[in-house]
């Protein structure tokens, strides 16, 4: 089946790659997957000619985009080594992070709702250094954790040029925060963690990460990569890479995606409005509660191209067909679905007038729900202020209010309101769970 793109536009059509359950499995199995010849060769060709470009000075990249340069950025191409973001201001740099093919295999290992979140460009060129043990999950926040990174290798990737190492089983390990607190409040209920310092230190007698991959003594794989293969990978696993010795370069692009019902409270360092981060993100397939950004350059995906996806209709998650390949299907039993959501609205709806301000408030944000970029981040506010007033009645309306229309339980926003209601003081009774069909 061919992916279709708008009439009048340069982007391609492709044949959809399905992900068979043995995929899924050995992906959730090694913390990895490679999948060979994912991206064609023209496409490959394409962004070796961009990268060139980029080294010959013809396409203007800000200085803050070049990782762990800032001020003092490098002047000779010969050192550059990776660039970071340029989707946000390079069309070819969005195209290649909205991938049909890449998302099609996302589609299944994280799936199939997901956020497009970052894009990096490695150069590593001769002599370049390789990156010590690190988790992805450490450095990019989503919540719940389905951070999932794409590896596009654009030239060969060897192990004489620096390819990349996987500890497998290391995928079940938790995020290890560093000595002081970065990612801690993500592990906060395991007791016994402990700190880490120096991650992504090349030397393995200071990288802290290097006790934990002992755990796993013998397991580490090397993932040689011809162009056009693609590295997928989850956010906790423990990889690595090594200098390049060859004199050959060893290009890749890489992206990094999420669920996209996983709040996101990263946005590369740059400031963002609110507790996340999401509405700068892309949805690049399947549908969201949450807040989301549209391409700038008109790639197509999820976000500006209706019914794109596999997830279209109810709410979906990734299945084994009886073909032996993934496929999105449909959780639960409608009639029991539909009988829990009827139950005991009512009572909720009669006292929902009980504050005659906080009444008005619930009206005015019933009519702006219908605006889905902005609905979820209005209804977390209004509940937060109606929380504060202690008015239970118009907590569950503007709930159910946004269950309905976007037919998706948001256990998150549900979760913030207990916890805003007990530091209010404010008990909520047994028939605000009815109300919600919980």
């Amino acid at each position: 089946m061919a992916i279709d793109t708008p009439a009048g536009t340069d982007f391609k059509s492709y044949e959809r790659y399905k992900v068979s359950v043995a995929e899924y499995a050995r992906f959730r199995e090694q913390g990895f997957l490679a999948v060979r010849g994912l991206v064609d060769s023209d496409d490959v060709a394409e962004m070796n000619a961009h990268m060139d470009d980029l080294m010959a000075g013809r396409v203007d990249v800000p200085p803050e985009r070049f990782a762990g340069y800032k001020a003092d950025f490098p002047k000779r191409p010969a050192d550059w080594l990776r660039v970071h973001m340029l989707h946000r201001i390079l069309p070819i740099h969005e195209k290649f992070m909205l991938h049909p093919r890449v998302l099609d295999v996302l589609e299944a290992l994280i799936g199939p709702d997901v956020l497009a979140l970052q894009t990096m460009s490695f150069f590593k060129q001769q002599g370049q250094p390789g990156q010590g043990y690190h988790q992805d999950s450490y450095y990019i926040a989503t919540l719940p954790d389905t951070l999932c990174g794409a590896w596009l290798a654009l030239t060969r990737a060897t192990e004489e040029n620096g390819c990349m190492w996987f500890t497998t089983g290391s995928q079940l390990e938790p995020v290890y925060p560093n000595d002081s607190g970065f990612a801690r409040e993500r592990q906060s209920n395991i007791g016994d963690i402990g700190t880490i310092e120096n991650e992504s230190h090349t030397d393995e007698t200071v990288n802290g990460l290097t006790r934990i991959a002992r755990k796993y003594a013998g397991r580490e794989v090397k993932v040689e990569a011809e162009p056009g293969d693609v590295v997928f990978f989850g956010g906790h696993v423990l990889h690595r890479s090594h200098a390049n010795r060859a004199d050959y370069p060893r290009r890749s692009f890489v992206a990094h995606y999420c669920n996209a019902r996983s709040y996101v409270p990263w946005n590369h360092g740059a400031p963002y409005e609110g507790d996340s981060a999401n509405y700068l993100h892309i949805l690049a397939r399947g549908r969201t509660h949450l807040p989301y950004a549209q391409p700038a350059f008109g790639t197509p995906c999820a976000a500006n191209t209706p019914g794109a996806s596999a997830a279209s209709g109810a709410p979906a998650a990734m299945m084994g067909g009886a073909d032996g390949m993934m496929e999105a299907g449909e959780h639960g039993d409608p009639a029991h679905d539909q009988r829990a959501g009827a139950r005991g609205l009512a009572p909720f709806l009669l006292t929902s007038g009980r504050d005659g301000h906080a009444a008005a408030q619930c009206r005015a944000v019933h009519g702006r729900l219908d605006h889905r970029d902005h609905a979820p981040r209005l209804f977390r506010t209004h509940v937060q202020r109606l929380a504060q007033q202690q008015v239970v009645g118009d907590i569950a309306v503007i709930l159910r209010r946004a269950i309905t229309r976007q037919r998706h339980f948001d256990y998150a926003v549900v979760a913030h309101t207990r916890n805003m209601a007990h530091h209010a003081n404010l008990v909520l009774p047994v028939s605000f769970d009815r109300a919600l069909g919980a």
